[in-house]
């Protein structure tokens, strides 16, 4: 199995925000527990996941934010025009969340 592959496989394992064990994530995965610990190390790093150690029963990782498998990088002016347009809508509750989102950075 190629590393883009499992990867995906193992965020989608995590993707419900639960706490899933090493072993249980491999064998959903169908790869050895190692390469499981060393994906999870990095999601650690990077912010992403959170591990608690606590036995066989109660040890685990978990995602600290929903994770979004579909995703595309924009420009700085392609996120003017999204906002501009998102403007000239509705402006509902998740409209200004999401228009006030993008104007940061």
């Amino acid at each position: 199995m190629k590393k883009h592959e499992y990867t995906i496989d193992i965020l989608r394992v995590l993707a419900d925000g639960r706490f899933h064990s090493m072993q249980t994530i491999a064998d959903e995965v169908q790869v050895n527990r190692t390469t499981v610990f060393h994906f999870v190390e990095i999601l650690v790093m990077r912010g992403m996941a959170e591990t608690f150690v606590g036995g066989a029963k109660f040890g685990g990782v978990r995602l600290l934010r929903p994770f979004i498998f579909n995703y595309i990088e924009v420009s700085n002016t392609e996120k003017q025009i999204i906002v501009s347009a998102l403007m000239k809508t509705e402006q509902t509750p998740r409209v200004r969340d999401l228009v006030a989102k993008l104007s940061v950075g």
